[in-house]
């Protein structure tokens, strides 16, 4: 099946199991023997080895201008059961532009599978629509299509005047999708049909399915872009469908029918409490023995046998046994190959409550709004990790928002985008529930390839999880040969005042890899070697970001003439707004929590030398202060050695020299270093390990401000600034809580009034939040986001006014 879908089979693959499903040629002697529960047992298995991540995104709005902020929130969950996951302590959050090229980037620290930052859209900006999107390091091992993506519209109108953009031509597009994966001639089959332009937007159509000049059956595709019918496909006979869109008429032809296989129904019990599925199969394969195999987000889930009497089986799946969202159902012949397979959406039959109410409906200008929030599970108070926006509400920003829960059930195991799945989620009618299913033949993807579960196949990580904190990733490569260079010390250096240092030795392949826990944007990284006889080799710092991309291209921004007014209004208020707060949004910086202490501790000794008579040359500030260490100079070039604390003597090997965290390979040059410049001196009288490297004592020198204070580098390191965790910058808002500041000439026009990314709830679920109107009189939206500890997810969206 997998071998026959046009992609690449392996571990780390997306797989599309309706354009053909075909049986698959993986040792069928061998599979014969297994019973049922030994496909059950490697499918758990399976799943054990390959624990995922998903990451949904906040974000405080969904249209803005250049200069304003990006505020958002990460909710990270492993992919089976929803349930906030404390795995990866970094996220990474990019701005892609249509042409997919990241505008804006950061790494995200993250606590208990929750975190948040921001961005400062540029002024430099091209006013479109962009894709913002999420990962960890982790799931890069999977497929792009996979990480959150959110389209984000954003205007500049400071660098060209506006002008209203013409929609592109559309380019329609035409899929069909068997239920069970293939049509097979002389057996019933339900086909399911799609049609969208090249940005994915979905488009209406008429049309019919024909057979040579036959006219098989009428086809319309609703205003969602899917529809479905039904035909018995004859053997020589070719399929075309005929369809027209507005002016426009497109030709495309059906999928080619098997001559022998399995086909497979499934329906909606009249109990309303099971799933009914039906299989027919060929002549061929009749008298016969099948399996149904069941399982939610790759956690299984049922597991049925029956036999093919006349060419027919049917089964019945309790819908209780089933997880909330997609069931993947997969029909597996005597030889345990899988034949069929098709998805089943289950309706959340429990969400996360939330009850947010404001004291009024109508507010004056710089008053206080009070927000009470009341957070419930299916049947007691349920603390929950939740976020808070207020923003503006007119037609350029609409009150549409990704709702959390509609995204872990619906979208984030769907290819491409989904308008509104909130709505569809919400829609329980007869045509909703259509349009629901519709979606499950249509777009039907998994998380993984059976050959690699049937054939107990280890996945296979290019990338590490980050558990404790950013990995650093490199290459090393000989300069002349460009060949991987193995075995080879490698340093990492932050310089700083508690600076970060690292070591690692570089694999066969000539990768390295550094852990850094404490690492915060706005610092450059050092890396070199440390021997001498390495300095032939090539060193390449890698990017943690990721460099695929899924197929989506956004659609572009339309700008209408009827917007322009509603643009310069936002214009004016936006530079209004960041003339008269800049300097407190500057300032509005959460310090990060850094650890003091640098890797070797506190030394046993350490030196401040404006305690001491200040010296000229650091020979004499070694000889006469520094008492732990004896410096010789046997032949051209000085040589230290520290004394062993615990023996009372000299270590016979080198220590580690250090400057600001830098390892200095050449004591001659630390030794012409100004003493002047350095501030203080540590002296480890013990032997150090630190990862590879091992250390007899540690000589660390440290100037005043951590930055090196001049010292010349190795020519060979690398200096480079680094991606490290984004800094967080405080939501800023006015306060209002006296005459006098409520009388102030300082104008607010802020357009989002609040942003609370970590709401804290009381035992009972229930907090009490105050924010202040702006002076904008307009209709705002409050959204409230949030997910508990047992994978309840849920939102809102209340409204009032300022008048």
């Amino acid at each position: 099946m997998d071998k026959q879908l046009g992609m690449k089979s392996n571990s780390l693959v997306i797989v599309r199991v309706f354009c053909s499903l075909a049986v698959l040629a993986v040792g069928t002697a061998g599979l014969a023997q297994e019973s049922g529960q030994d496909i059950q047992a490697k499918f758990s298995s399976y799943q054990e080895k390959n624990l995922q991540e998903k990451i949904f995104v906040h974000t405080d709005k969904s249209f803005y201008l250049a200069g304003e902020v990006i505020w958002f929130k990460l909710y990270t969950v492993d992919a089976s059961f929803h349930r906030p996951i404390d795995l990866s302590k970094v996220a990474y959050v990019e701005l892609l532009s249509a042409e997919q090229k990241p505008v804006l980037q950061a790494s995200i620290g993250l606590e208990q599978g929750s975190g948040n930052g921001s961005f400062i859209i540029p002024s430099s900006i091209a006013s479109g629509n962009y894709t913002l999107r999420a990962y960890s390091s982790r799931m890069k091992n999977f497929p792009p299509e996979f990480y959150f993506e959110q389209t984000i519209s954003i205007v500049n109108t400071l660098k060209a005047a506006l002008a209203a953009t013409a929609p592109a031509t559309p380019v329609y597009q035409q899929h069909f999708f068997p239920e069970a994966g293939n049509m097979v001639n002389g057996l019933p089959s339900v086909l399911a049909c799609n049609i969208t332009d090249q940005y994915g937007r979905p488009a209406a159509a008429n049309g019919y399915i024909l057979a040579g000049a036959d006219t098989i059956c009428p086809l319309t595709i609703a205003a969602n872009g899917m529809g479905r019918c039904q035909l018995v496909p004859t053997k020589g006979k070719t399929y075309r469908a005929i369809m027209h869109i507005n002016d426009t008429s497109i030709i495309t032809p059906l999928p080619a029918a098997l001559d022998e296989g399995y086909a497979m129904k499934v329906e909606e019990g009249t109990d309303g409490k099971t799933i009914q599925v039906s299989v027919t199969a060929s002549n061929a394969y009749n008298n016969a023995d099948v399996y149904l195999f069941i399982h939610s987000r790759q956690v299984v889930k049922d597991l049925q046998t029956a036999h093919l009497q006349n060419g027919s089986a049917r089964f019945t799946i309790s819908k209780e046994k089933l997880a909330d969202g997609i069931a993947q159902i997969t029909l597996f012949n005597a030889g345990r190959q899988p034949v069929a397979e098709r998805l089943y959406f289950k309706r959340p039959l429990n969400r996360l409550r939330i009850a947010a109410q404001t004291d009024k409906t109508v507010y004056q200008p710089r008053s206080t709004v009070a927000l009470q929030l009341e957070v419930k599970g299916p049947e007691k108070p349920a603390p929950a990790d939740m976020s808070v926006s207020v923003f503006m509400i007119d037609s350029l920003q609409p009150a549409r928002y990704e709702d959390i829960q509609a995204w872990l059930l619906l979208h984030s195991d769907l290819p491409g985008r989904l308008d509104d799945a909130a709505a569809l989620l919400a829609d329980s009618s007869v045509a909703g529930s259509l349009a629901l299913d519709n979606l499950m033949l249509t777009r039907g993807w998994r998380r993984f390839a059976w050959n690699d579960v049937l054939g107990n196949k280890a996945p296979l990580f290019q990338f590490i999880t980050e558990t404790e904190g950013p990995v650093i990733n490199g290459r090393l490569t000989d300069k002349k040969t460009g060949l991987p260079k193995g075995n080879v010390l490698t340093t990492l250096t932050v310089p700083g005042e508690n600076f970060e240092f690292r070591s690692a030795l570089s694999k066969e392949d000539g990768s390295i890899r550094f852990n850094v826990n404490n690492f915060y944007s706005g610092n450059d990284i050092i890396v070199q070697t440390i021997n001498a006889a390495d300095s032939g080799v090539s060193i390449r710092v890698t990017s943690p970001f990721s460099t695929q991309f899924s197929s989506f291209t956004a659609a572009p921004l339309q700008l209408w003439d009827a917007l322009k007014d509603q643009l310069l209004f936002r214009s004016i208020n936006a530079q209004a707004d960041n003339a008269y707060l800049i300097d407190k949004k500057r300032q509005a910086f959460v310090a990060p929590a850094l650890d003091t202490n640098v890797f070797y501790g506190k030394a046993e000794k350490q030196y401040n030398l404006d305690d001491y008579t200040r010296f000229i040359t650091m020979d004499e500030v070694m000889k006469e202060f520094i008492v732990d260490v004896r410096v010789r100079k046997p032949a051209d070039r000085y040589q230290f050695r520290v004394v062993n604390a615990a023996f009372k003597s000299l270590f016979e090997q080198d220590p580690l020299v250090l400057i600001d965290g830098l390892p200095v390979t050449n004591p001659d040059k630390i030794m012409a270093f100004d003493p002047l410049k350095i501030k203080r001196i540590d002296v480890a009288t013990h032997k150090h390990y630190l990862g590879p490297l091992v250390s007899e004592g540690i000589i660390s020198y440290k100037t005043y401000d951590g930055d090196l204070a001049g010292y010349e580098l190795d020519p060979h390191a690398v200096v480079l600034e680094y991606e490290g965790l984004q800094r967080q910058r405080e939501f800023y808002a006015p306060v209002y809580e006296h005459d006098d500041q409520r009388a102030s000439r300082v104008p607010d026009l802020r357009n989002v009034l609040y942003w609370q990314p970590a709401v804290t709830l009381n035992a009972d679920g229930k907090q009490q939040l105050n924010f202040y109107s702006s002076d904008l009189a307009a209709r705002f939206a409050i959204v409230v986001q949030g997910i508990n500890a047992d994978g309840l997810a849920g939102s809102t969206v209340q409204f009032f006014t300022v008048q």
